[in-house]
């Protein structure tokens, strides 16, 4: 077989696993194993809880339970190098847009069920609140 049958014939293989490929990942969503989506996945997965004092903080912010939901555990970026990902409990720092207002991060201690939130901010903002 000449040189060019051989190259023609894998190309016609590799390109046939090709389209078997692209078939059965098609309805893949594509996340999840990456470490920014396995922790968001994972903050999705418990159940959220907040004390009074950081719904008051939450609030002073400007940040409401949608800002939380949609933005941040949705589309959220998680700053490891400001997270403590070798303790117990882990907790996690998430940033997340706002549109036409600064990036704000809330911190998370997630345990086996829960999630609580445990701090949040405006980046590059000092917020004045009373609740604290």
């Amino acid at each position: 077989m000449h040189f060019s049958k051989r190259i023609k014939f894998y190309l016609v293989g590799f390109i046939m696993g090709l389209c078997v490929v692209y078939i059965i990942l098609i309805n893949r969503e594509g996340t999840g194993w990456m470490p920014n989506d396995r922790v968001l996945l994972r903050l999705n997965s418990t159940e959220l809880v907040m004390d009074a004092a950081m719904q008051c903080r939450l609030g002073c912010h400007g940040v409401t339970d949608d800002d939380i939901y949609k933005n941040l555990l949705q589309n959220g970026d998680v700053k490891f190098e400001e997270s403590q990902t070798q303790a117990e409990p882990k907790v996690y720092v998430v940033e997340a847009e706002k549109e036409g207002e600064e990036n704000f991060k809330v911190t998370f201690e997630v345990s086996d069920s829960t999630s609580h939130i445990i701090g949040v901010e405006r980046v590059g903002k000092v917020v004045e609140c009373a609740c604290d």
